[in-house]
């Protein structure tokens, strides 16, 4: 069981990560006014909070406000 519980930590924290991946580039790559690109982020926090619990979402919030930020730096259509 804890096996297993296990293994699904290590899936939705490697999810999270290629979703924040996924989104970073397609910020950078497609982003332009009115897209919301930016709104799947919810996406990898939801799956860090799920794997290990709010203080992890809460890290993972701030996580995707920095890689917004960045994001943003880089796409000058935004």
């Amino acid at each position: 069981m804890i096996a297993a519980d296990l293994r699904l930590r290590r899936l939705l924290i490697g999810a999270a990560v290629a979703c924040y991946v996924a989104v970073l580039a397609a910020f950078v790559a497609l982003e332009r006014p009115g897209f919301g690109i930016a709104h799947f982020y919810y996406v990898a926090i939801v799956l860090s909070a799920m794997a290990a619990g709010p203080v992890t979402g809460a890290a993972a919030g701030v996580l995707s406000t920095a890689l917004y930020a960045v994001g943003i730096v880089f796409n000058p259509h935004v």
